[in-house]
């Protein structure tokens, strides 16, 4: 039996870390030619130690004071993967997280200091409540093709993306991080609104992720904060504005399906709007809105309008579009 090393390292208030590394950044538009994929980065431009002494700001409870329950479940979790995983798997128990994959267990540490633990501060600090009550699983693999191959051998999963995926059905994030850090954030927001707005529109879930795959954490107001930036998908964007293709966006609002023939252009514009609304100071507020009104707003469509009671749509979309070939990759 290949050897495996578990290791549960529990949060807890007197021990949580408190590291915000600045990581190596690369521009937007880089293709890694490992993978065929642009890599996506996450800037930590702030010290999120300074927030507050206690070194807790951002943090929802179940965080700070781990749930034993929980935390047994991560175990199980962790003894379901272990032989399944690779020769020589790691494991580090965050919960609720379960860290694994096939970098090495200091490697897993520091990707949760550096990325995870400060995303997850702004990411409740700017959107979430409520907090997971069932483990998260993070599989981290350090090229395209370790990554690959355990999705399709070991999960049945064929036709992945190039960067990642998340599978509600088992609370699993996968990830190439030849594709860069970035792809972290993305499935995580997935897998955390899946706790705090099971019933998001298909079009805001795909558009809040793929905003935060490309983004900044920083200091606003005393509070950690989430921003996302320009990448690559700007370019589908633009291309289809320019060339007069570019879906109405009431058709990606009542869309029911994002992927297809247009993905590519869907993500796009789903981020960038996105994004148009971070850049009005709209986003935060759009989603709670969102959230409390999904039972009689499924898509979004009139919490949307409500942002904008002095426009109309045309007016809305013909704003959106200038806004969007203004900008400067």
């Amino acid at each position: 039996m290949a050897r495996l090393r578990i290791k549960a390292l529990l949060l807890a208030a007197a021990s949580l870390p408190v590291v915000v590394g600045s990581m190596v950044l690369s521009d937007w538009a880089r293709v890694d030619p490992m993978t065929g994929a642009t890599r996506n980065t996450v800037q930590n431009l702030v010290r999120f130690g300074t927030v507050s002494e206690s070194g807790q700001a951002g943090l929802p409870a179940t965080f700070i004071e781990p749930d034993e329950d929980l935390v047994r479940r991560c175990e199980e979790a962790v003894g379901r993967l272990a032989q399944r995983l690779c020769k020589n798997g790691e494991f580090v128990i965050r919960s609720p997280f379960v860290l694994g994959g096939n970098l090495p267990e200091a490697e897993l540490e520091q990707r949760y200091r550096v990325t995870i633990l400060p995303a997850l501060r702004a990411m409740y600090s700017t959107y979430f409540a409520a907090e997971p009550d069932s483990p998260i699983t993070i599989l981290l693999f350090q090229d395209a093709k370790s990554y690959r191959d355990f999705s399709r051998r070991l999960l049945g999963h064929r036709n992945v993306s190039l960067y990642g995926y998340y599978r509600p059905s088992t609370r699993m994030v996968v990830i190439n991080m030849g594709a860069g850090a970035g792809t972290i954030v993305h499935e995580m927001t997935h897998a955390l609104i899946d706790f705090d707005f099971p019933d998001v529109p298909l079009w805001f879930n795909e558009g809040l992720a793929s905003l935060h795959e490309e983004c900044r954490l920083v200091n606003r107001d005393g509070q950690p904060a989430i921003e996302g930036l320009m990448n690559w998908r700007y370019r589908s964007l633009v291309e289809a504005i320019q060339s007069d293709s570019l879906p109405p966006l009431l058709d990606l609002i009542g869309a029911e399906q994002i992927r297809g023939d247009d993905e590519a252009v869907n993500y796009a514009q789903s981020r960038y709007f996105c994004m148009y609304l971070q850049e009005l100071g709209m986003l935060p507020t759009f989603y709670r809105q969102l959230r409390s009104s999904a039972g009689r707003d499924a898509t979004g469509k009139a919490t949307l309008k409500s942002l904008f009671p002095n426009q109309t749509w045309d007016e809305i979309e013909t704003d959106f579009r200038q806004w969007a070939l203004a900008l400067v990759p």
